[in-house]
């Protein structure tokens, strides 16, 4: 075997091992589960060291609960949760907390990671300024 196919062998092993979940709020309108699932499959394809999937707080299935679920199932070791929130309230400062916690009781073998939420990011701040500079780029066409 050569070693490149055992460094794609690995990659892949790599990829199953870790997980991460991008957690959006969820939302009745449509457009919403599209374009997180396009949000997750960028990053899936951008990013090879995990696993990328995508759940939802309210609303809108899969719950984080079961994404998790779904990744031990798939063989992950360890999750990374990212919430795609803008800034801290009750779901970033109690109830994401509390749903990785009950996670992690169920499986104690499992690593799981909650990630500072999207807009605590410095590019957060980076994307609102790029924005400011040229809001024409950005009008919503109605």
């Amino acid at each position: 075997m050569s070693s490149d196919t055992l460094s794609a062998q690995f990659l892949t092993w790599r990829r199953l091992m870790q997980a991460l979940i991008l957690l959006a709020h969820g939302s009745r309108h449509r457009a919403t589960a599209k374009e997180v699932a396009a949000l997750t499959t960028t990053v899936d394809q951008t990013v090879a060291a995990h696993s990328v999937r995508y759940a939802f707080l309210e609303v809108a299935e899969p719950t984080l609960p079961e994404a998790i679920e779904q990744a031990v199932r798939e063989g992950a070791t360890s999750v990374d949760v990212l919430p795609l929130f803008l800034n801290t309230g009750n779901h970033i400062a109690r109830d994401i907390p509390n749903l990785v916690a009950q996670a992690q009781a169920l499986h104690p073998q499992l690593r799981i990671q909650l990630l500072k939420h999207i807009g605590s990011h410095p590019a957060y701040t980076a994307l609102v300024e790029a924005v400011a500079r040229n809001p024409n780029k950005y009008v919503v066409n109605a």
